[in-house]
């Protein structure tokens, strides 16, 4: 049987890129890193075709974070060839991981059947193409921060006892936003009240980009706060609750100057709650090589 051997030429790519880092994906390509829901697989079923075969690009999405997900949209980008399949439909509610009972996150799969164009590659020359799989997704991240606050009185009775003044502590879902709240209790507060800071810093971590829904360009890197005060505790400036912008698609610092009420004694616990909405987009690439049709054999 005649043997047959791909020509070392010019690789053509398309490849779309979003903020985040990426990890080395299957085929030569790369996938999207982090939480939420994240491309587990992204595939042909072979790395190398002649251009009168279609190839099967296979796809694998999991919430690897810890709350439902809405699978938005999925679509195959990079590649202008004609194509088919079932990845359109694949939409819906994703049921997220739960790591202290072994569960690791709902998982779907979907395909692609792909055709180069034949008369896109010359005759026995070889071309590479990188198709790439955009995915995109609601998701919320909710953070809570718990305080201490206290009269001068009890905390210095605390104190004198040889007692440990209650510490902060605080609890966040995982997802491809981060949420944290920085503030330094126990918060000494007199009979006129006080006011102190806080900080909350927002860090993009899934690898992909965050934007308001819909997610046209426009809205890239952004997403939208509540916070939630508990009683006794309003703001004084900043802590607003709006949309705010990651800075180059990472992150964002936002200062905050709230006022505690002086109406209590002893000691209490308060919280507060900051919830990010956002829609969330990972891409995947991979490869695939394609050599003109007039060659006969296929690879396995």
């Amino acid at each position: 049987m005649k043997a047959h051997y791909l020509l070392a030429l010019p690789v053509i790519a398309l490849v779309i890129a979003a903020s985040g880092c990426t990890i080395p994906g299957l085929g030569g390509g790369t996938l999207a890193g982090g939480k939420g829901i994240v491309i587990e697989s992204f595939e042909p079923d072979f790395s190398q075709i002649y251009s009168t075969e279609s190839a099967q690009l296979q796809l694998k999405v999991r919430n690897a974070g810890t709350v439902d997900g809405e699978l938005k949209s999925v679509d195959l980008t990079g590649i202008d060839w004609a194509k088919s399949g079932t990845c359109t439909s694949l939409k819906g509610k994703m049921l997220p991981a739960v790591p202290d009972k072994g569960i690791t996150g709902e998982t779907r799969n979907c395909m692609w059947v792909v055709t180069p164009k034949q008369d896109e590659v010359p005759s026995d020359m070889s071309v590479t193409f990188y198709p790439v799989a955009r995915v995109r997704y609601g998701y919320t991240t909710s953070t809570v921060k718990s305080i201490t606050f206290g009269t001068s009185t009890e905390l210095r009775s605390i104190q004198d006892r040889g007692g440990t003044l209650p510490a902060d502590t605080i609890s966040t879902t995982s997802g491809p936003v981060s949420i944290d709240i920085v503030s330094k209790g126990p918060i000494r507060v007199s009979q006129s009240g006080i006011d102190f800071p806080i900080e909350l810093a927002l860090n993009n971590a899934g690898g992909g980009i965050a934007c308001k829904t819909e997610c046209t360009p426009t809205d890239w890197n952004k997403v939208t706060l509540t916070i939630k005060l508990p009683d006794g505790i309003t703001p004084q400036d900043g802590c607003e609750n709006g949309v705010y912008t990651l800075w180059r698609g990472k992150s964002n610092t936002i200062g905050c100057r709230l006022h505690a009420d002086g109406d209590f004694t002893g000691r209490v616990q308060k919280l507060i709650t900051v919830t990010a909405e956002y829609d969330y987009i990972v891409d995947a690439t991979t490869s695939l090589t394609v050599t003109g049709s007039s060659s006969q054999g296929v690879w396995v």
